[in-house]
C-alpha cells in the first residue's frame, strides 16, 4: 500500500490510500523522479517509527516538500 499524505503547517489536511502492486526502484531513482516533479527530499526514514535510515534498510519513507511552496 502506498499512503501519501500532505500537511500544511504541520496540519495533515489531506491522506491518500493506494491499494495497488507498486514498482521497486532505488533510492537514486526516487531521489530523481521527485527533482524531476518539483519536490525536495527533506528527511528519509527506514522505519514508520522514523529512525533513520541505514543504506541496508529495507523500508524507505520520504518526506518531501513541494519547491517553492
Amino acid at each position: 500500500m502506498l499512503v501519501f499524505e500532505i500537511y500544511e503547517f504541520s496540519k495533515l489536511v489531506e491522506k491518500i490510500e493506494q491499494k495497488s502492486f507498486a514498482g521497486i526502484i532505488d533510492r537514486d531513482n526516487v531521489h530523481r523522479l521527485l527533482g524531476q516533479t518539483g519536490f525536495e527530499v527533506r528527511a528519509e526514514f527506514g522505519s514508520y517509527e522514523f529512525k533513520k535510515f541505514k543504506p541496508d534498510d529495507e523500508l524507505l519513507v520520504v518526506e518531501a516538500v513541494k519547491k517553492g511552496g
